[in-house]
């Protein structure tokens, strides 16, 4: 069995060509077209302009590199977000702490008698 050309099915639209390359293939597209496939009809530039060609020509798989800094972004702003949660939940864990150490008048052991005797009229 002959293998199946990458350009056998057509992938490249509007009159571009199709270049087989490293088992991946490439569309050279006409001028005017652009895209992946030369899908897109480019707008004119105006007269007078300089024209400058900056499209890269594509390449099946070309583009699945791993996006790693928008990886790195996410998890920074995850651990952003669990260290905020844990400083909010430990600053209130101090304050439910604080009020329930609080002294209560009726209960102090250096309380003066007086103290004591205000609290058993209450």
């Amino acid at each position: 069995s002959t293998p199946v050309s990458k350009c056998e099915h057509g992938p490249c639209h509007n009159g571009a060509t199709c270049h087989e390359r490293n088992n991946r293939y490439v569309c050279e597209c006409a001028r005017g077209y652009g895209g992946l496939n030369c899908q897109f009809l480019l707008p004119e530039p105006p007269q007078g302009a300089v024209v400058v060609d900056i499209t890269e020509k594509y390449t099946e798989g070309q583009s699945s590199q791993f996006p790693w800094i928008a990886v790195c972004a996410g998890i920074i702003l995850v651990l952003m977000l669990l260290l905020g949660c844990a400083a909010i939940v430990v600053c209130f864990r101090l304050k439910m702490q604080k009020r329930q150490h609080q002294p209560d008048a009726c209960r102090s052991e250096t309380e003066t008698m007086n103290n004591l005797a205000n609290c058993q009229r209450e």
